[in-house]
């Protein structure tokens, strides 16, 4: 076979709408993975691939937004900064940002403390 899961399956409880992953790791080497959800809101899951995907422990809910972060339509695309850090602060590898744009006309930008995931 040429292509097989290499993960079990994320169910996000809504319908998902924009997906990314992170291009900087967490500290202990797992993924990060955006999901915008039709609703608006935006969550982040941890993902292990070195994990037997059929156990199901494979993802982890690391971050909801709060409702007052949220988009009030549905996320439409997500994108994060190619490279650690934030934008005007030197050398600060601790965080990374993620820009979301929404159907309510919304662009967000959001940093992240990568190493409180």
């Amino acid at each position: 076979m040429v292509i097989r899961p290499c993960s079990s399956v994320l169910d996000v409880g809504d319908a998902a709408t924009a997906v990314t992953f992170s291009p900087v790791k967490c500290p202990n080497q797992c993924y990060i993975l955006a999901v915008g959800l039709e609703c608006g809101r935006i969550v982040l899951y941890k993902w292990r691939p070195e994990t037997d995907p059929s156990a199901g422990t494979d993802w982890v809910k690391s971050v909801e937004m709060d409702d007052f972060q949220c988009h009030t339509l549905s996320v439409k695309r997500l994108r994060w900064r190619p490279r650690a850090g934030r934008t005007g602060h030197a050398e600060d590898s601790g965080w990374i940002q993620l820009a979301s744009a929404g159907a309510d006309h919304f662009v967000k930008i959001f940093n992240i403390n990568r190493l409180a995931l």
